[in-house]
């Protein structure tokens, strides 16, 4: 049971890619302005708040169904594979980062992307420290 908290985390994250690299390829395929990259920026926070739903019902029954069982879990194992899975998708955020910094000429659109890049960072950090954290707090440790 303590696996869905590492699928929560590898779907959070791909999924979590999957719209920062097409909001980072927008940004890298056009001459956007400021005001275009803010609609982006909504659209980009729309679509994971839509994409969190689900993960967090699937967190709150794994954490309901955890509390019913004895509290011998052996959670190194889905542990370490949540910070492999969260480290990887660091790498990628930062890839695609650099690489739609280094397309756009205006200095204040990439203060733009930077501000963006610290935000996208915070939000794909979020769902794996969550479960990281109920983990130990589940496993009593």
């Amino acid at each position: 049971m303590e696996y869905i908290f590492v699928g929560a985390s590898a779907v959070f994250v791909f999924g979590f890619l999957m719209i920062y690299s097409g909001i980072m390829n927008s940004i890298m395929a056009g001459n956007l302005e400021r005001e275009d990259v803010q609609k982006l920026q909504t659209k980009f926070f729309i679509r994971i708040a839509v994409m969190e739903g689900p993960i967090i019902v699937a967190i709150v029954l794994a954490i309901m169904y955890m509390e019913q069982q004895a509290q011998n879990v052996n959670i190194t194992l889905p542990i370490v594979l949540i910070i492999f899975i969260t480290v990887i998708g660091l790498i990628r955020v930062l890839m695609l980062t650099r690489d739609a910094k280094a397309s756009v000429d205006d200095a204040g659109l990439k203060n733009t992307v930077q501000t963006f890049f610290f935000l996208g960072m915070a939000l794909l950090i979020a769902i794996p420290l969550i479960c990281v954290v109920f983990l130990i707090t589940l496993s009593g440790v």
